[in-house]
């Protein structure tokens, strides 16, 4: 869990420092999806989605 939590901390600090870049986003959502935090994987996957609305990684991690 101790990985999960490290690559949690890189993910967040890269939307911080590039909120624009939808690769953060969908980052965290799988990070959130494969530590069972389902609620906060939904919200950042439907900002992802608002930000890259055609990108088949995000739309397929969100189905």
């Amino acid at each position: 869990m101790e990985k999960y939590d490290s690559s949690i901390m890189y993910a967040e600090k890269l939307i911080e420092y590039y909120p624009d870049s939808p690769e953060g986003y969908l980052w965290l959502t799988r990070l959130y999806f494969g530590t069972a935090r389902y609620d906060e994987a939904l919200r950042i996957g439907e900002e992802s989605l608002e930000k890259s609305p055609d990108d088949p990684e995000i739309i397929d991690l969100m189905m």
